[in-house]
């Protein structure tokens, strides 16, 4: 198996403030977190010839040169002690991806503002202090005086609490840019997803593979299909 993938760099950051006057206590809590892809740069003066016997992932990276040879499912077997030693062997469930990463950046903000009536507060103890010496320290209605003094005070506090929060996903292409020929071959599917390739000359074969010698097309999967989303495949005039 190949992989040729980028790198996720990772940041996270979580802060929390307050701050309270006489009437008034303001707090907040802000997170920012984000993922950032780096890619990985194959790049030569000549040809990039890249062959597996399994999967070959190619995720949000470049690659670049003359010619550009990539074959996925078809391998010699080099097990010396294996049956099919030195014989070419077809894996059909191989498959070549191209696609990209993604970006990430997340933010959240939220705010409270609490406004305390001071008046209000008052007037709640004043209640329950009258209605304890009144009562001359009888538990149960000295209890309920209080209950019910906090209650008023508490009725003076008015809060606001807002919240904004944010989303961005930014798609971190991958690059395939040959001058002469790009040519991909796959036994099984080939998925291309939001990237770019460009070659003088491209050629993408799904469930075929191409003879070197006589420019036959071999079929080996009937069921191999090329899924392409959202890619651009340019070929020089």
């Amino acid at each position: 198996e190949v992989n040729i993938t980028s790198t996720q760099n990772t940041s996270y950051n979580n802060s929390e403030s307050s701050k309270k006057g006489s009437s008034v206590r303001k707090s907040s809590t802000d997170i920012d977190y984000k993922i950032t892809n780096i890619a990985s740069n194959l790049e030569t003066n000549g040809d990039v010839n890249i062959a597996s016997g399994r999967d070959t992932n190619i995720v949000a990276s470049n690659l670049s040169g003359n010619n550009g040879n990539i074959i996925v499912g078809k391998y010699t077997d080099l097990n010396a002690s294996s049956p099919t030693f030195g014989q070419e062997i077809i894996n059909n469930d191989a498959k070549l991806t191209i696609k990209s990463g993604e970006d990430l950046h997340y933010n959240y903000h939220e705010q409270t503002k609490i406004k305390t009536d001071s008046t209000a507060v008052a007037v709640g103890v004043v209640v329950a202090v009258a209605v304890t010496v009144a009562s001359g320290g009888a538990g149960a209605a000295v209890a309920g005086a209080v209950l019910s003094g906090a209650a008023t005070g508490e009725q003076g506090k008015k809060g606001k609490t807002t919240t904004t929060e944010t989303t961005e996903i930014n798609q971190v292409a991958s690059n395939l840019n040959f001058t002469s020929d790009l040519n991909t071959q796959s036994s099984g599917d080939t998925v291309i997803q939001a990237s770019n390739l460009s070659a003088n000359n491209a050629t993408i074969l799904t469930g075929k593979f191409r003879d070197q010698n006589t420019g036959v097309e071999n079929i080996v999967n009937l069921d191999s299909k090329l899924i392409d989303i959202a890619t651009a495949v340019e070929e020089a005039a």
